[in-house]
């Protein structure tokens, strides 16, 4: 990203470069976790964090909550995170779905 002089800050720049690597690579989920880590919270954060998440919870992939730990260290995405990780589980114990709009348990 620096070498296309890819401004970091800059949301929307880094949408659009990593937009390219998903279109080319879409069952990679690099792309998504590299977005995690660089945008700001928000809600394009939530919506990459959502896409990165749900694969790996359906899985039961146990080092998840590990992996993420760096970006605890935000406050405004680790309140994301909890909040995200609060309704899916909730959800579950409703509705026996991550989301009420899932159609399968």
């Amino acid at each position: 990203m620096k070498a296309n002089s890819i401004d970091l800050n800059n949301d929307e720049q880094v949408l659009e470069c990593l937009s390219k690597y998903e279109e080319v690579l879409p069952k990679s989920n690099t792309h998504t976790r590299l977005a995690i880590d660089i945008l700001k919270a928000g809600p394009a954060f939530e919506q990459k964090l959502i896409k990165f998440i749900r694969p790996m919870i359906i899985k039961g992939v146990p080092s998840l909550i590990n992996d993420m730990r760096k970006i605890y260290l935000d406050a405004g995405k680790a309140e994301i995170i909890g909040r995200l990780l609060q309704q899916m589980c909730d959800n579950m114990e409703k509705e026996m779905v991550l989301d009420p709009s899932d159609e399968e348990e």
